[in-house]
Parts: C-alpha cells; structure tokens; sequence
C-alpha cells in the first residue's frame, strides 16, 4: 500500500508540475485496488508537503520523470525532477516514506552518475520526502560533492552483491 500511495502522489506530482489544477475529486489510479479513486488524506498531506516545497525553494523546473543510464555500470532509472534551485541544478528524488532510508541517497547518487556519463552536470542530489509530521509537512535532505560520490561508491557495492545473488 505504501508503493500505491507513492505512486498516486507522483503523478499528482507530475499534474502539478505540467501546469494542472488538482481538485479533491480528481482520480489517480490505485494499483492496488485497480481502479480510479480520489487520493487520500494521507496522499493529500504529501501533495500539500510538496506544494510548501515548491513555495518556500522557489525551484525553477529543468526536467521531471527523467530516464537515465548508466552503460558503463549496466543501470536505468527515472530521475523524479532536476530543479535549479539557488544557481544550482539539484536531482531530486520525491519519497512519502516514513523517514529518508539509507538506500534513498544511494539511488539519487547513481542516476547523478548516470547523468554525468552523458556530460550533463548536476551540482546537488536531494530527497524531499512529502507528507511529514513536520509543520511544513515536508523533509529537505541536500547532499553534495564529495558526499555524493561517496554514495555512488556504496550504491556500486551494494550493485555488485546483488549481481553476486542474481547473477
């Protein structure tokens, strides 16, 4: 249930961010119980979290829902948003987990990698987790340079006892 409600907040996300009014009766579609339904309390929570974010950082959108790989690691995913924000291209990653999970800064820091393989700079990697117990009901977590490769270094680690496993 936790993925389904991701999901719906993400491409409510994506509305907001192509310029479209949500209204409380709109439906996203659930996974989960295979049909259109209006979000939830809980999903509203995380899109009110993100709307604070986009108002209090003032980002400026550069990409959202953006596909990246890796040829030389033999890796995909899709980046959730590149932002600039304060002069500075940051990829961010949107999560309505409980809390930022270790793995999270590794994720963002392979698709940095990934990016920077096809010559396109980004001088951040974020996770904002949407939906909080905060006042602002969002969490910021900014991490940069020499923090970033030291994430990407565990992802490839972590990347190589998975192929071990999985062949």
């Amino acid at each position: 249930s936790a993925g389904d409600r991701g999901s719906r907040v993400h491409n409510a996300i994506q509305d907001l961010l192509t310029g479209k009014e949500i209204e409380l009766l709109d439906k996203y579609w659930s996974e989960l119980d295979k049909n259109f339904a209006p979000l939830s309390p809980e999903e509203w929570d995380a899109l009110i979290g993100f709307v604070n974010f986009w108002n209090d950082k003032k980002p400026t959108l550069l990409a959202s829902e953006k596909v990246c790989y890796s040829e030389k690691h033999g890796y995909a995913g899709t980046a959730d948003a590149l932002l600039k924000i304060d002069g500075k291209v940051v990829l961010v990653d949107f999560k309505t987990s409980s809390k930022i999970y270790i793995t999270y800064p590794l994720q963002v820091a392979a698709y940095f990698a990934a990016f920077a393989e096809k010559k396109f700079n980004i001088d951040q990697t974020a996770i904002l987790r949407i939906g909080t117990n905060h006042r602002v009901k969002y969490e910021w977590k900014v991490f940069d340079g020499p923090e970033v490769l030291g994430h990407f270094a565990q992802f490839l680690a972590v990347k190589g006892v998975w192929v071990i496993e999985n062949g």
